[in-house]
């Protein structure tokens, strides 16, 4: 059951008035949801919220008839800032979170905010094509090792590997030795040809996809590698100062693949890594392990990110 059903489950059983004291909001969330559902610091975080009074914000701004998602990112980067944090995704999930446990917040808008770490550059596992595929890799060819080009010592016996018939008077001393050297030329741009082809053929795939999304440097170049909702949900955040592409570059990962399902136009790539801060938000760790799951669809021969699911998804 994801985090946010909990936490719905929470209010209806202690009522919305628990939302009023964040002492006695806390007891709740220590009483009704274990360390395997919820960690440490979600948990301050939903406290801040309450405490700081982003949920009485967002309701009102709800009020007012704002959007869901701007009111979100308004009473949620207020939060981080209350918080003292440079980095606000945390709030900007918790605000989400408690909205949609009061009934006023659709759960794709929750998981649109759900968008919580910044791609990074991962050493990604080399790819090992499918059997099953029919497809086979070109083998490499070496090509012989040409003879020296200087003249041999007039004692010395031609090397048996490339004969050298002796010329006859007037032939101007032809030779097969540039033959050969032709045929390994051919033979090398004729791999390198079928090497093309062989990747023209197979095209990108779901992890090669994936790959390009962690690799990017921006938030404009991950969106980019990014379609549907989820796209439109970074691409609003980016010229905002306080949001979630203000701490992009304060993270890594380091990341493996775990499983693949590719069914036609669209994939699953499941991957287990490790999350890195370099930011001077002290509330954030600096090393913190996670899963996810991601869902891809290949686009004019592209995989691109359409949906991100963490663990409180599953």
């Amino acid at each position: 059951m994801t985090l946010q059903a909990r936490l719905a489950e929470l209010i209806t059983a202690r009522g919305a008035e628990v939302l009023a004291d964040p002492g006695e909001f806390r007891a709740a969330l220590d009483d009704y949801l274990t360390d395997e559902e919820i960690s440490p610091g979600d948990r301050n975080v939903l406290v801040d919220a309450v405490r700081l009074d982003a949920v009485r914000r967002l309701l009102g701004l709800l009020d007012q008839g704002s959007d869901p998602r701007a009111a979100i990112n308004e009473a949620g980067l207020a939060l981080a800032r209350e918080r003292g944090s440079d980095d606000p995704r945390r709030s900007l999930r918790a605000t989400a979170l408690l909205g949609y446990a009061v009934g006023r917040i659709d759960e794709d808008v929750v998981r649109s905010f759900e968008f919580t770490r910044a791609p990074a550059r991962p050493t990604p596992p080399p790819y090992v094509p499918d059997p099953a595929s029919g497809v086979v890799p070109p083998t490499r060819v070496v090509p012989p090792t040409p003879p020296p080009t200087s003249a041999p010592a007039a004692a010395a016996p031609a090397p048996a590997s490339w004969p050298v018939p002796a010329a006859a008077p007037g032939s101007g001393g032809r030779r097969r030795m540039p033959i050969v050297i032709g045929a390994a030329a051919v033979a090398v741009l004729l791999v390198a040809g079928l090497a093309v082809w062989w990747f023209a053929l197979r095209g990108e795939t779901p992890e090669e996809g994936l790959e390009e999304w962690f690799s990017a440097g921006s938030c404009e170049e991950a969106a980019d590698r990014m379609t549907g909702s989820i796209k439109q949900m970074l691409e609003d955040q980016i010229d905002d100062e306080g949001g979630i592409c203000a701490a992009f570059t304060d993270y890594s990962i380091e990341y493996d693949v775990v499983s693949v399902d590719e069914n036609g136009d669209r994939a699953t790539v499941k991957i287990e890594g490790t999350e890195y801060y370099d930011g001077t938000d002290e509330t954030v760790p600096d090393e913190e392990e996670f899963s996810a799951t991601f869902d891809l669809r290949r686009i004019d021969g592209e995989w691109l990110v359409s949906d991100i699911h963490w663990p409180d998804d599953e």
